[in-house]
């Protein structure tokens, strides 16, 4: 979001600090930690989701978007010992239908633009490890930003809403393996929003502003098929479910060129998002 009055860094100058992370996350295991050393693993592939997006305000449903998200995502992984340290990148975008309304109770039905970037590292340690069965533990840190470009009609000028926020995450993993080609990776993800916030931009009509969300837990969980294809190449199937829960923002003061004509307020939001990712994977 391009928010005239934005303080601090840009969204983008974080989302770089991220990815300096993720590049350094397989130097970053001591050099000492023993000789049960794991290769790098890196894998990329295609994602898809369904999106679901609810905006509420005292029990009632404001605006509703759904819609097909397709995305690319990616990430690398590394390990000693019971250690484990891994960075996941991913992107989506498409239009999806936005039915709505506006202040004055005015229906709007039109299409919002979705683009959404998330990045994160994680850290696990592995409490059990045998043949065929598995457990680890992790805790990181991500960071999600959201950009949401409502399409003006007849009856109302659209908006230009940019989510970000970072998040801390605490989860668990457990692997099965099946036989010496087939792994089932099962991971639950609990994740809490840092400081969450909105810049509005109100394509000209009122002066930009910049809201500060509530934090609320949110939750990612998933199923991992993995088939080892060899010479240290893998096939991973992935269906996955998150959930984004955004508290009600205070009411701050509405400008036109400087002078206050009202106020505005960021509503309760509910976000999920069902979907499956493909990759292919390489080990080095």
């Amino acid at each position: 979001m391009t928010g005239c009055g934005r303080q601090g860094p840009h969204p983008f100058y974080r989302l770089r600090v991220v990815l300096v992370l993720l590049t350094c996350l397989p130097g970053a295991l001591p050099a000492d930690a023993g000789n049960d050393h794991e290769p790098v693993h890196a894998w990329l592939g295609p994602a898809a989701m369904d999106f679901d997006y609810k905006e509420y305000a005292d029990g009632e449903t404001l605006n509703h978007e759904h819609g097909t998200l397709y995305g690319l995502a990616g990430g690398v992984q590394a390990g000693r010992n019971a250690l484990s340290i891994e960075g996941d990148l991913s992107w989506f975008g498409n239009d999806v239908s936005y039915d709505g309304q506006t202040q004055a109770g005015t229906p709007v039905n039109t299409q919002t633009d979705e683009h959404i970037l998330d990045a994160l590292a994680r850290a696990g340690w592995r409490f059990r490890r045998q043949e065929r069965l598995q457990y680890q533990l992790f805790g990181g840190l991500g960071y999600r930003y959201w950009q949401r470009d409502i399409k003006s009609t007849s009856a109302a000028t659209g908006v230009d809403e940019t989510y970000t926020w970072w998040y801390g995450l605490l989860g668990g993993r457990g692997l099965y393996r099946a036989n010496q080609r087939t792994t089932w990776v099962a991971e639950a993800q609990f994740m809490r929003p840092l400081d969450p916030e909105i810049e509005v931009d109100f394509n000209g009509g009122l002066d930009d502003t910049r809201l500060d969300l509530g934090s609320e837990p949110g939750v990612r969980l998933s199923l991992a098929w993995q088939h080892t294809l060899g010479s240290g190449w893998r096939l991973e199937i992935m269906p996955f479910y998150t959930a984004w829960d955004i508290g009600r923002s205070q009411n701050r003061p509405l400008k036109q060129n400087g002078v206050v004509v009202g106020r505005v307020f960021e509503p309760r939001s509910e976000t999920r998002e069902y979907g499956i990712q493909a990759s292919l994977g390489v080990s080095f």
